[in-house]
């Protein structure tokens, strides 16, 4: 399970484990980027690895 539930001033909610993000911000699919080794989601969303680097521990190297 890549989410962690807990609980706001609205109620239930829903956040991700370190390593992990919600990139298309639907619940449904979780958390379902892995991004500590995706080049198009290297370290968070949006952050795209170019010039032909990898994405490593979260960082275009």
């Amino acid at each position: 399970m890549t989410t962690v539930p807990g609980c706001s001033q609205f109620g239930c909610v829903q956040s991700c484990k370190a390593g992990f993000s919600n990139c298309n911000f639907d619940m449904a699919d979780g958390c379902e980027v892995y991004n500590l080794n995706d080049v198009n989601y290297c370290g968070g969303c949006g952050v795209q690895c170019t010039g032909g680097t990898s994405c490593v521990s979260g960082s275009c190297i």
